[in-house]
């Protein structure tokens, strides 16, 4: 696993972990060693969110029905089984979350810096963490200290958390016109699984041509962006209501 292999919309410890793991190529069972660490970033962030029902004090029911519904998140068991950046944006998102909550319910510094570092750890690992969590932890910073609950000069640390927690994007921005750039490995990827499912459409060109399906996944991948996805979930609630193809 090379590090020009990384997907750009990820960031650099991804690379960083390629290097120091295990070789993958020529030796494919070496895959459980990342998968293995993928389900420990997964369990962590699960804990993490678990942990924010046990400081908030929650009755015994009260918890049973906040933490049964996390365990059985269908996507959990997938997610931590997957090799990808999504783990580690789990994981980084459920410590902001928990740290922003003891920083309402405490006011204490330190819980601004746990929702920080978990702010910069879900932001390095995809950019849609950045935005979410950024989100979140931004309106809790602003109401805090709109209550004058905060200090203002918290907004310091604040600041240099989200410059960290942007610094890739604005990187990719100059160097490629796009925070999450289309890169020739990204591309050649879904090339390369389509081509695995026989999801090329033969025709009498030279050229092979794409089929709809890996059009529309190129096109996602050419187009990505917030919009793109608010319109995806739009399409996706409007056939499953009115049960008729999306456009």
């Amino acid at each position: 696993m090379s590090g020009d292999r990384v997907w750009l919309s990820g960031w650099r410890p991804y690379a960083l972990l390629a290097a120091l793991g295990p070789e993958l190529e020529g030796h494919p069972q070496a895959i459980l060693a990342y998968r293995l660490f993928d389900v420990w970033l997964t369990t962590v962030g699960l804990a993490a969110l678990l942990g924010l029902g046990l400081v908030a004090r929650l009755a015994r029911r009260e918890f049973y029905a906040f933490a049964i519904p996390l365990v059985c998140i269908p996507i959990l068991a997938p997610l931590a089984g997957t090799v990808s950046n999504d783990s580690l944006a789990f994981l980084g998102g459920a410590v902001a979350t928990l740290g922003a909550w003891q920083l309402t319910a405490t006011d204490r510094n330190k819980w601004l810096t746990v929702a920080l570092a978990g702010m910069v750890v879900a932001a390095w690992a995809k950019f849609t963490g950045l935005v979410l969590a950024g989100v979140m932890v931004s309106a809790v910073i602003v109401y805090l200290t709109w209550h004058k609950r905060l200090c203002w000069t918290r907004a310091v640390p604040f600041v240099l958390a989200c410059l960290l927690a942007a610094a890739p994007y604005f990187v990719f921005f100059l160097l490629y016109g796009s925070p999450t750039p289309e890169t020739p490995a990204q591309i050649a990827l879904v090339e390369a699984y389509c081509k695995e499912q026989f999801l090329f459409r033969t025709d009498s060109t030279t050229e092979p041509a794409f089929n709809d399906k890996l059009e529309l996944d190129l096109f996602y991948l050419k187009n990505l962006s917030l919009f793109v996805d608010c319109a995806v979930l739009f399409e996706t609630i409007k056939v499953v209501l009115l049960r008729r193809g999306a456009q």
